[in-house]
């Protein structure tokens, strides 16, 4: 019982920051039938394409009554787009990651992180405080050994 109120809570929070990317990019973003799964760190990690795959990461510690990580990964070459995109640059300009695209990257991160997190509080009544993202360009791997670390 208290799983399902939990993914009911974090369908809602998802369906929320969804509308917030959309908004910010201008774009339509669907999240599709998202759902909680219990899994270990070997099957989040197979899942998204093993450790050695490459990517974004767009992080967020979680603090307050609760302790956590929310961590948007994009595949190798998508973060790059994305970051094009923000910049309304053509796409395939942004071969790498400067201080402007981290900037960009980041303002994405914390808006609709907040915006997740936020909707999760109010529907749970605890307190969730999301930190300065953290925006990295490295193995899914890396980005999670140091989320375990933590």
């Amino acid at each position: 019982m208290q799983l399902e109120k939990l993914e009911q809570a974090i369908k809602n929070a998802l369906q929320n920051s969804g509308q917030v990317f959309s908004e910010m990019l201008g774009l339509e973003v669907k999240i599709v039938s998202p759902r909680l799964d219990l899994l270990d760190l070997m099957e989040v990690l197979g899942w998204a394409g093993g450790p050695e795959t490459v990517g974004l990461g767009l992080y967020q510690a979680v603090t307050g009554n609760i302790s956590g990580h929310l961590l948007l990964f994009f595949e190798e070459g998508q973060g790059l787009k994305l970051a094009d995109f923000l910049l309304m640059q053509p796409t395939g300009t942004t071969q790498e990651l400067g201080d402007m695209e981290k900037s960009a990257l980041a303002e994405l991160s914390n808006v609709t992180g907040s915006f997740f997190m936020n909707a999760l509080a109010d529907m749970t009544g605890l307190e969730i405080i999301p930190s300065t993202p953290a925006v990295v360009y490295e193995m899914l791997g890396a980005i999670f050994s140091d989320i375990v670390v933590d």
